[in-house]
């Protein structure tokens, strides 16, 4: 899918809601000091405990300031938890 270093970017969180302002910043800084693609909502992204329109904002946002520039892929741990609660 890609060649080089992907992110597994976080997901920040402030007083319990999800940061998309702090996010913004993180997928601008990736794509800034040359990272050849981000994974959205992997592991490390919180993937299990964001609600589907959390996930869409994180999503959507991602790809927006991205443009094609880079590979984007979403995790799917939230996906593989529900497949085995």
């Amino acid at each position: 899918m890609f060649r080089g270093v992907g992110t597994a970017i976080v997901t920040p969180f402030k007083n319990g809601e999800l940061d998309l302002e702090s996010y913004e910043r993180l997928v601008r800084y990736q794509l800034e000091n040359g990272v050849n693609a981000l994974i959205v909502l992997g592991t490390t992204g919180e993937s299990p405990t964001v609600n589907e329109d959390e996930r869409e904002k994180l999503v959507s946002r991602t790809l927006e300031i991205v443009d094609g520039k880079i590979p984007c892929d979403r995790g799917s741990g939230n996906e593989f938890h529900r497949k085995n609660d």
